[in-house]
């Protein structure tokens, strides 16, 4: 690494921490809304396959595995500009970031329906897909941007620190929308109906998802 883009003077305020930590409470509030919701949305809402959710799953981390170090390359070789060598990736990733969290869980008119199994698998693919790669985007250049603000290994210390509050903190929206966007499954007496093991079965509810997201 050039080490004339490495901030080697200390004194970092708690404003640049709180803003440091600012960007992982975004990252894993999005991350948390796939990681705690998504499955569940496909099956319920999209009703699509376990099979297809699996496979989908399965290609979009092969995908990772590849364009991970290609934005960590990309990073490490474009030439700095105005606001460093990191900073200018991660606001590029905020709004398309954003952007995908809310198509993810979008639902069209038709989707989920007969006749729409196709449309609404390649849908799911594609936003699926875009989250991936805006996340990359993110979280690649955020990753290393400890190591060039400071050269201060208690300075280092204290970024990780706030970078834990900061996701602990983007963790807690999810929960909340989590809490309300399950209903009992009724049957047609309205008793409710009650899994293998003795408890009631829940289905997400697609109007407090899209109003949390």
């Amino acid at each position: 690494m050039n080490e004339s883009y490495i901030a080697r003077t200390s004194g970092l305020k708690t404003k640049d921490y709180i803003g440091y930590a600012m960007i992982d409470t975004a990252g894993c509030l999005v991350f948390s809304l796939v990681t705690t919701l998504l499955q569940k949305f496909y099956t319920d809402i999209f009703h699509l396959s376990p099979l297809f959710i699996m496979l989908m799953f399965i290609a979009a981390r092969i995908w990772d595995g590849i364009n991970d170090p290609i934005m960590g390359r990309i990073c490490d070789t474009a030439k700095p500009g105005k606001g460093g060598r990191y900073r200018p990736w991660i606001l590029y990733a905020a709004f398309p970031l954003a952007l995908s969290a809310v198509l993810m869980f979008l639902r069209f008119p038709g989707m989920g329906e007969e006749g729409h199994t196709v449309a609404t698998c390649v849908y799911a693919t594609v936003t699926y897909i875009f989250f991936g790669m805006a996340y990359t985007v993110l979280q690649i250049p955020f990753g290393s941007l400890a190591s060039v603000v400071t050269t201060d290994a208690h300075e280092r210390s204290k970024l990780s620190v706030w970078r834990s509050i900061g996701a602990a903190l983007g963790s807690i929206p999810v929960l909340l929308i989590a809490s309300f966007a399950y209903e009992k499954r009724l049957d047609a007496n309205g008793n409710v109906v009650l899994g293998e093991n003795g408890k009631a079965i829940t289905d997400m509810q697609y109007a407090p998802v899209i109003r949390g997201v």
